[in-house]
């Protein structure tokens, strides 16, 4: 979200280790005032040094989804409640398989075909 609201690389020059180094010493990317104030909650959510006090994706698509989304994609609830039932294993977020034939009609931003 970030580099899409900045349109620009997050850490400007700073090499991989150069910016784990910047975020483990406490920094966070500054927050741009033209990102609108919710979507600089879900940003700051994301900063958590603790991965656990992060939000999920799913989560991250809902608080999206209330303002941002709704106007050009219908998320089902359902749909994303079977998408993303955060099946984590080794801070990995896995898709169910189940839905991965899912082709929702109209307008979307992700088609899933495995």
């Amino acid at each position: 979200m970030w580099e899409t609201f900045n349109e620009q690389s997050p850490f400007g020059g700073l090499t991989g280790a150069e910016a784990a180094a910047h975020v483990l010493s406490g920094n966070r990317l500054e927050l741009s005032n033209a990102i609108p104030l919710k979507l600089q909650d879900v940003m700051i959510d994301c900063f958590a040094i603790d991965p656990s006090k992060r939000p999920s994706m799913y989560e991250i698509l809902l608080a999206l989804s209330d303002k941002y989304l709704s106007k050009n994609v219908q998320l089902d609830s359902y749909f994303l409640t079977r998408l993303f039932e955060e099946k984590i294993t080794q801070n990995n977020l896995y898709l169910n398989e189940t839905v991965c034939d899912y082709v929702p009609a109209g307008p979307v931003l992700h088609t899933f075909k495995c």
